[in-house]
C-alpha cells in the first residue's frame, strides 16, 4: 500500500523529525497535535497523488520534502542510538544525507503511482505524558483499513511527528533495530553500514533506471 510508505516519508520528513511548519510548543494540546499531523498528511498528498511522476521526479520530490522539513541530526541519533554518540563528526556529517538518499532509493518508486483515492484520515488523540497519541486510518480501494498512530511531541520549541506506528510497528524503532543490528555485527564501524547503504543505493538506481533507447 502506497499509503504505507507515505506514512514513512512524513516521518522522515518530520524533524525528529518535525515535520511541517514548526508550529510554536506553546502547549502540547491535542488539538494542535492534530492539526500538525493533518498538515503532514495534506503536504506530502499535495506533492505525490495523482501526479505521475517518474521514478527519477518523485526521487527528487521526496528529497525537497524530506530537506524542508528535517532535522537530520536528530533523526540520526534517534535511529542509530549510541553508535550515533560514538561516531567521529565527520562520519555523521556523511551519515545524515545518505540516510535521506537511503530511504528515498527503496521508496521513490512505490510513490511515483499515489492513488489520489488513498487517505489517511485522523479518528482522534489522546494525551500520554509527554506526548501525545493521533489515531488515524489509511484506506485505499479494494484494500482493508489500516490503523495508524503518529507520536507528536515536542523539541526545541517545536511540534513535532516523533514517529509513526502502522499496524503497531514503529518505523522508527524498525529503523533503529535494523541498523544496529548490523553495526553490532561488523564492530559499531559506522563505514560500514554506510558503505552498505551506498551499496543499496546505486543497486537501486541502476534498477531504477530507463531501459536504452534501442537502435
Amino acid at each position: 500500500m502506497q499509503a504505507r510508505v507515505l506514512v514513512r516519508l512524513i516521518v522522515l520528513a518530520a524533524a525528529l523529525f518535525g515535520f511541517g511548519y514548526a508550529v510554536p510548543a506553546r502547549a502540547l494540546d491535542q488539538g494542535a497535535a492534530v492539526a500538525l499531523v493533518n498538515h503532514a498528511v495534506d503536504d506530502a498528498f499535495k506533492t505525490f497523488a495523482g501526479k505521475g511522476l517518474s521514478q527519477d521526479q518523485a526521487h527528487r520530490a521526496a528529497d525537497d520534502l524530506i530537506r524542508r522539513y528535517t532535522d537530520l541530526r536528530v533523526l540520526s541519533a534517534a535511529i542509530l542510538g549510541r553508535y550515533w554518540t560514538a561516531a567521529a563528526p565527520a562520519d555523521q556529517e556523511k551519515f545524515m544525507p545518505l540516510l535521506v538518499n537511503y530511504a528515498i532509493a527503496g521508496w521513490a518508486s512505490q510513490i511515483t503511482t499515489l492513488d489520489p483515492k488513498d487517505k489517511i484520515t485522523v479518528t482522534g488523540a489522546e494525551p500520554a505524558g509527554e506526548i501525545v497519541r493521533v489515531h488515524a486510518v489509511s484506506t485505499s480501494p479494494g484494500e482493508d483499513p489500516t490503523p495508524i498512530e503518529f507520536v507528536v511531541s515536542t523539541v526545541d520549541g517545536r511540534l513535532i511527528i516523533s514517529d509513526a506506528l502502522i499496524e503497531n510497528v514503529s518505523f522508527i524503532r524498525t529503523m533503529h533495530d535494523d541498523f544496529t543490528a548490523f553495526l553490532g555485527s561488523n564492530g559499531g564501524r559506522l563505514e560500514t553500514l554506510m558503505a552498505a547503504m551506498q551499496k543499496k543505493i546505486d543497486a537501486n538506481s541502476v534498477a531504477g533506471a530507463p531501459a536504452p533507447a534501442k537502435k
